[in-house]
């Protein structure tokens, strides 16, 4: 039973609604947000391009960051804009943020904060969600500027997307969050989907109720019916 437990806290989605942490990677556009999402995905999901404002709807997918599934979300970038399309999807990118778990924030490191930068963090510190500062372009050089401005989110990482430095670190930083500082999962199994973790959760109720069967000294035929239920 023990061993069963310690195997359910691997699943991390029982934190958020769905297949994975509802995560949504936010921003201004053209700060880096498609390219760490699609070195999430493990394939180019997203267009990345020098246009400002090429994300214009939400792509969504569940994803491994190191051990733990996110439900992650690519949202277009947030700028004042009189595109209406635009328009559209900024607003769909302000109530993904709203509704997510875990918020990426990301930033262009190499130069001053602005106005929007300011902003930005002001918003973001509204929502209820656990806030991760990516200060992306760290291949450049980080502003002070800009630690400084970040430095009000839980954690912030210096971050290269063009030579992938700081993604092991952000890893490292979201298992911290998920997973239970005490379960040392070096060997261990992992489970990452609804339908493993739901028929975990059977077989760790049933194998509890036969465990008391045998504290209450009841028929053994009891017992074996709801260990048989148990391995089911």
């Amino acid at each position: 039973l023990s061993a069963l437990k310690n195997l359910a806290k691997t699943y991390t989605t029982g934190h958020a609604v769905g297949e994975g942490i509802q995560t949504a990677i936010v921003g201004r556009t053209n700060v880096g947000k498609s390219t760490l999402y699609n070195m999430i995905v493990g394939r180019d999901a997203a267009i990345v391009t020098d246009i400002e404002g090429t994300t214009r709807d939400i792509l969504t997918e569940s994803a491994k960051l190191g051990m733990v599934t996110l439900r992650l979300s690519d949202t277009a970038g947030l700028r004042d804009t009189s595109d209406r399309v635009e328009t559209i999807g900024i607003e769909r990118a302000r109530r993904t943020a709203e509704t997510a778990e875990l918020i990426l924030a990301v930033f262009d490191g190499s130069r001053a904060p602005d106005s929007e930068d300011i902003e930005l963090c002001e918003y973001l510190s509204t929502l209820n969600g656990t806030k991760i500062a990516i200060i992306n372009k760290s291949d450049l050089g980080v502003t002070k500027e800009m630690r400084d401005l970040t430095s009000v989110f839980e954690l912030a990482i210096p971050f290269s997307a063009k030579n992938g430095d700081g993604f092991s670190a952000l890893a490292q930083a979201v298992e911290q969050i998920y997973i239970d500082k005490d379960f040392d999962m070096g060997n261990s199994a992992i489970i990452a989907n609804a339908r493993q973790n739901s028929a975990l959760l059977s077989s760790i109720d049933t194998l509890s109720e036969a465990i008391s069967s045998i504290q209450n000294e009841l028929p053994l035929e009891v017992c074996c019916v709801e260990i048989e239920n148990s391995l089911s």
